[in-house]
């Protein structure tokens, strides 16, 4: 490959990446105002979180938690969001750790390393338990993620939910346009909500 062809492929790498990241900065702002906005009229605390990182899956989940005490059902998906956020964070970081670990000798004997005797095959053990973790915590986060969008939708675009749950599941990109343009909805009466919640309380007490 010549100079020229290296440099237009690197150039349409460049953009491409730059065009990614624009969008999910996008997407991540557009999501954040929505879910305060959503947070606020419905007077869940620490709203701002949602501009956190890994805690504004707290937000994320008290709105869906909160819609669904409205219906008499009581879930707890923001503990399960933040919970298993923090896990693949966690498991991440101790995958990385190993393998750093064990680059030095992987850059020296290659895959060589883990078939040369039983005892180096045992090094990739801890590996497969990682990834083994790691997806299985992915698949519960994103169980509970798909939960608390489709019941934030139905909070507010109740007819458009179920679409608009699976094209955000579909294209994580368009999630933060859907939440932003539901922020002003409710598929709810305010009236209802103050008595529902009367009725919690009340049940609560006896």
């Amino acid at each position: 490959m010549d100079t020229n062809s290296l440099a237009g492929v690197l150039g349409v790498v460049s953009a491409s990446a730059t065009a990614i990241v624009l969008i999910a900065i996008t997407n991540y702002v557009l999501a954040s105002i929505g879910y305060m906005k959503i947070a606020k009229r419905r007077e869940i605390k620490n709203a701002g979180l949602v501009w956190v990182p890994i805690a504004r899956n707290w937000t994320i989940g008290a709105i869906s938690d909160n819609y669904d005490e409205i219906n008499g059902i009581k879930r707890r998906i923001k503990i399960f969001l933040v919970v298993f956020s923090v896990i693949k964070i966690a498991i991440s970081i101790a995958a990385g750790s190993y393998i750093g670990m064990l680059m030095p000798y992987i850059i020296e004997y290659g895959l060589d390393l883990f078939t040369y005797d039983i005892g180096n095959t045992m090094l990739l053990i801890p590996v497969a338990f990682e990834v083994l973790g790691f997806a299985i915590a992915c698949i519960i986060y994103k169980v509970c993620y798909v939960i608390a969008l489709y019941k934030t939708f139905e909070s507010t675009e109740i007819k458009k939910s179920l679409i608009f749950t699976i094209l955000s599941t579909v294209l994580p990109f368009a999630s933060g346009l859907f939440i932003f343009l539901s922020r002003e909805k409710d598929s709810f009466s305010k009236n209802m909500v103050i008595e529902d919640r009367v009725e919690i309380e009340n049940k609560e007490i006896q």
